[in-house]
């Protein structure tokens, strides 16, 4: 007769799906600043403005900083 001992679920067992799933939110933060990086200069270049006025325009674009940015 075999005896199946079950082993309560502890943060020590499941500690690796939490580093998993904070390392994949910390890739994708660093992705999506890179990608907003160069997709401000490739339209400051293409407009030709300065970098700073491209990004500027792009968080006032994203309605979260629309009110308090001011030129």
């Amino acid at each position: 007769m075999q005896h199946h001992r079950s082993n309560a679920l502890t943060l020590s067992n499941v500690a690796g799906i939490f580093y998993i799933l904070t390392g994949g939110l910390v890739l994708s933060m660093v992705v999506a600043l890179i990608e907003f990086c160069y997709k401000s200069k490739m339209d400051a270049s293409r407009a030709k403005v300065t970098r700073g006025d491209t990004e500027c325009n792009a968080c006032r674009l994203s309605g979260k900083f629309g009110h308090t940015v001011s030129h």
